[in-house]
């Protein structure tokens, strides 16, 4: 399986597919990654990844 970044400013944030999933995980350099969360294609990935990084070190409550 094969992740990317998804942030230039958080190079840390990866984003990996799993069939029919994408999973948004941040992995430390030296810690184990830890998952933000995993969202189904058929979602609306953008308003959903939001949701869930509102309120964190990441989403800085935007």
């Amino acid at each position: 399986m094969h992740s990317y970044p998804f942030s230039e400013v958080y190079p840390q944030a990866k984003v990996c597919r799993c069939e029919h999933h994408y999973i948004f995980y941040i992995h430390p350099d030296d810690r184990q990654p830890v998952i933000i969360v995993v969202l189904h294609e058929r979602m609306d990935i953008l308003v959903q990844l939001k949701k869930h990084l509102i309120g964190t070190t990441f989403g800085q409550g935007k």
